[in-house]
């Protein structure tokens, strides 16, 4: 039995414990899809070797094939993977240059986070930067011919 001043309190601990404990999964699941893709990065990037339930084997190169080969289950992980094969639907290339880009982005908001600095503020730090990073690749891009020789 206890007062509910107290009780408040032991819940409103429990829900930060709880909110810190799924931030820091997410994070983890994050680093951990980096971790894997970022061996794929560039001409000399590493070779994956992926077994099928069925016990089939096969060998991938490509970022958003081995992205598609993959059976994400943690949500965060999905977000991710999607955004990867959005790049490759776009661009025909650069998964996994994506996933490492915005597994750099969380952990520097991660390293925010712990420095206590609220999501809004970040959120609006990455939408500034976005803004500023879009107006500087206007001013600097260079005109298409308009056909091809």
């Amino acid at each position: 039995v206890c007062s509910s001043d107290l009780c408040v309190h032991l819940i409103t601990n429990m829900e930060i414990y709880k909110h810190e404990m799924v931030n820091k999964i997410n994070f983890e699941s994050c680093h951990t899809l980096t971790s894997i893709t970022e061996t794929n990065i560039g001409p000399f990037g590493a070779i994956k070797l992926l077994e099928a339930e069925d016990g089939s084997l096969e060998l991938v190169k490509d970022g958003g094939e081995f992205i598609k080969s993959i059976q994400f289950i943690h949500p965060t992980a999905i977000l991710i993977g999607r955004a990867g094969l959005s790049q490759k639907k776009a661009h025909y290339d650069g998964v996994c240059s994506m996933i490492s880009f915005i597994d750099g982005l969380l952990e520097q908001s991660e390293y925010k986070l712990s420095e206590g600095v609220h999501p809004r503020i970040i959120v609006k730090g990455i939408e500034d930067a976005r803004e500023a990073a879009i107006k500087v690749l206007d001013e600097i891009a260079l005109p298409l011919p308009s056909s091809r020789s």
